[in-house]
């Protein structure tokens, strides 16, 4: 696969740390969007007409949203959509940072798996 042909020959331990990187910037960069895009709607008409409503369900996202998150890594199109979705509602980086970290553990061993079978 070309987009991978920098990793050939490179050790596990190079590709698996390669891979986890490139999660660990790339999740959160879609966290910091999702957080400003959910500023805006926080101040809107709308944010203001849902008041407590949205309030209730930031608070249950950032209790609970974690697991969510790092599962997240397991599935196809709907990683991007849920770390903006944690980002909107300002769920607690920290939380949100121990959640993707799990995640791209996880995810970095499935792609050098993935790797390792097609090379």
């Amino acid at each position: 696969m070309p987009q991978f042909a920098f990793l050939e020959g490179q050790p596990f331990w190079v590709i698996y740390c390669t891979l986890l990187v490139v999660i660990l910037l790339r999740a959160p960069a879609t966290y910091w969007i999702g957080r400003g895009l959910g500023a805006g709607v926080t101040r809107s008409r709308m944010g203001r007409r849902l008041g407590p409503k949205l309030d209730s369900a930031k608070r249950r996202i950032d209790r609970y949203g974690a697991p969510v998150v790092t599962l997240s890594f397991f599935t196809v199109g709907m990683q991007t959509a849920i770390n903006l979705s944690a980002g909107s509602v300002r769920m607690r980086y920290p939380r949100y940072f121990a959640a993707v970290f799990v995640g791209g553990l996880d995810w970095a061993g499935l792609w050098c798996v993935g790797i390792a079978g097609l090379v």
